[in-house]
């Protein structure tokens, strides 16, 4: 069991999307997240892949704008698969886009609040899911690696290229 993430109204929310499906690579798979929010007039946001980033080991991040959502946020992930069932020898290859299925997965994100009072009950984890989604607080993701700095400076090899180091992520 876990509990939903509360976010204030007004926020910018940044999550990591981590699909974890056989045969699914960001680099050369499409895929995107819509969100929705409210009851009777239903908004939506659509995050594209192309609006979506991600650091050198492709872990995927994405931000939105708090601003004009209110109540529970639904992330409906759409992504793409390479399988061979879809596609014919004769037909073509198996970069040709008919040899990719389409797979969604829909869950409750989180809960946007205009109050400080605001409260949800613990909702059950999806056991199965190959889409998670983890809210970050960390700033810079989109790289594993800092710059070394000496005295404000750059420190470069002697083939003139900048030395970098990687970062300690939280755990």
């Amino acid at each position: 069991m876990r509990t939903l993430d509360i976010i204030q109204q007004g926020d910018i929310a940044k999550y990591q999307l981590i699909i974890s499906r056989d045969g699914f690579d960001p680099q050369t798979c499409d895929f995107q997240v819509t969100l929705s929010w409210g009851i009777v007039n239903r908004g939506q946001m659509v995050i594209k892949r192309e609006n979506m980033y991600h650091d050198e080991d492709w872990n995927l991040f994405f931000m939105f704008d708090t601003t004009a959502m209110h109540g529970m946020l639904t992330a409906e992930c759409e992504y793409y698969v390479p399988d061979s069932d879809m596609g014919y020898p004769e037909v073509g290859d198996a970069t040709d886009e008919g040899w990719f299925r389409r797979v969604v997965d829909r869950q409750i994100l989180c809960l946007v609040a205009d109050n400080a009072t605001a409260r949800l009950p613990r909702c059950a984890d999806k056991k199965d899911g190959s889409v998670k989604y983890e809210p970050k607080d960390e700033a810079d993701l989109r790289s594993l690696y800092l710059i070394v700095r000496a005295d404000g400076e750059i420190v470069r090899t002697s083939d003139n290229e900048i030395v970098r180091v990687r970062k300690q992520l939280k755990q």
